[in-house]
């Protein structure tokens, strides 16, 4: 879910209310399996289009990659992104710099045989 409105109006509350809500201790992942994920629009970004999602998915893929124990889940995610956008995975890694640590570098395509 995306939650928007006016200025002041208790988003970022209600966002930290359900993130309470939806963890378990520490852990970022539910026992279900959900991931709560946050990002806020800054003004200073407001040139930046999608900046609050690219903001969230960036801290995702920072979480994966700090533990071994998600790089099963790491390597999923990298899988089906490649899977799904091929080459263009690269480009979203430029707003996402994170995604970098998941999906490797770009391969260099000028190399001769």
């Amino acid at each position: 879910a995306i939650i928007c409105g006016q200025q002041g109006v208790g988003k970022s509350s209600l966002a930290q209310e359900f993130a309470q809500y939806a963890k378990l201790g520490d852990e970022e992942i539910n026992m279900k399996g959900c991931i709560f994920l946050s990002g806020k629009f800054d003004k200073l970004k407001q040139s930046q289009p999608f900046s609050p999602i690219a903001s969230a998915f960036n801290k995702y893929c920072e979480w994966l990659s700090l533990s071994d124990e998600k790089n099963s889940i790491a390597e999923k995610v990298s899988g089906a992104l490649k899977l799904a956008l091929g080459q263009e995975v690269y480009a979203l890694a430029k707003a996402i710099p994170n995604l970098s640590n998941i999906i490797g570098t770009e391969p260099d395509m000028d190399e001769s045989d």
